[in-house]
């Protein structure tokens, strides 16, 4: 059971991780922002509190597999745990490049208001675009989520070990206490 916490603190902090190093990977590729490098601290402080409430958005999927994964001992819960994974890197890589491909012709970084309108209308925002600046975001996109994914499925291969036996019931509706508690 022990295990199960290191794995959800160790996947909160890769995906808070992830997120901190989105700020100065976007001031080194956009001009203009190279010559604040040396703001890069104040710049990831001044976002650290979106930071970690999108991470905790991201953790919800996690805590409900932990909270699972208490009760049911079957293989067939990593894979889901793995996808879950792989599908958040997907999302923030997707979004990691588009907003540093869009900021140039947009003037400002991606908010909601920006993934309404790409969601609504991906032909007209992609429009913004030369053809070669869609290819290379797609591909870029492709890179960039996979890089984010395997991050993350990696540091969950890292923690999980094989299970024990199953706990008493005591312990594991203890653990679900603890879980929740710790998961809010």
């Amino acid at each position: 059971m022990k295990r199960l916490a290191v794995l959800f603190f160790a996947l909160w902090g890769c995906f808070l991780s992830l997120m901190l190093l989105q700020k100065p990977l976007f001031m080194l590729i956009e001009p203009g922002y190279d010559r604040l490098l040396s703001q890069i601290p104040a710049v990831m402080w001044h976002g650290l509190g979106m930071d970690l409430s999108v991470s905790a958005y991201l953790m919800v999927p996690v805590l409900l597999w932990t909270l699972a994964r208490i009760w049911v001992r079957k293989g067939w819960m990593r894979r889901i745990l793995q996808g879950w994974l792989w599908t958040a890197g997907a999302v923030m890589g997707i979004c990691t490049v588009a907003d540093a491909a869009l900021y140039p012709y947009w003037g400002f970084r991606l908010d909601a208001t920006p993934v309404r309108y790409l969601l609504s209308s991906p032909k007209a925002a992609m429009a913004s675009l030369p053809w070669w600046g869609n290819l290379l975001a797609v591909a870029a996109c492709i890179c960039v989520g996979f890089a984010f994914g395997w991050i993350l499925n990696w540091v969950a291969r890292r923690v999980m070990r094989p299970e024990k036996a199953a706990a008493s019931l005591k312990a594991r509706i203890l653990t679900t206490l603890v879980a929740l508690v710790a998961g809010g």
